[in-house]
């Protein structure tokens, strides 16, 4: 058992499946390896009603970058970048257009601009493969 490091704002269903949310819980800092446990809680839930279906959870630093990533590039771009931080550069844009032609346009973009790669990429696992993501965190990483 342990103490309660951090909370995130209420999550509130949309009518449906919906698109997805992206939620943010700041965390207390704390040293050394944790244990970090999910809890979800709906008091009007019917038993054994499902309440929750959590597909990624994305740590990061207080200062955007992923925590045990290492950043070789000066740009230091990952696939846990935000799709619009992808977007805006140059030398990444164009790795995710020759990798996924017309990626940076397709207009249901607009929906994921906060998101990272990684937190979209189980909505479309046949589009990012395991490989495919193994070569966007290389190049990237390395602008």
């Amino acid at each position: 058992e342990g103490r309660l490091i951090g909370t995130s704002s209420a999550i509130t269903p949309a009518p449906g499946f919906g698109n997805p949310s992206s939620l943010v819980a700041d965390i207390e800092p704390t040293s050394g390896m944790q244990d970090v446990y999910f809890i979800f809680r709906n008091n009007d839930a019917a038993p054994q009603q499902p309440i929750m279906i959590l597909l990624t959870a994305t740590f990061e630093s207080g200062d955007g970058t992923m925590g045990a990533a290492p950043v070789k590039g000066s740009a230091g771009l990952s696939t846990g970048s935000s799709i619009a931080t992808l977007i805006a550069h140059p030398g990444a844009a164009e790795v995710l257009e020759r990798h996924m032609p017309g990626f940076t346009t397709d207009p249901r973009l607009e929906q994921a601009m906060s998101m990272s790669i990684r937190e979209i990429a189980p909505y479309a696992a046949d589009v990012f493969t395991p490989e495919l993501l193994s070569k966007l965190e290389a190049e990237l990483s390395a602008l």
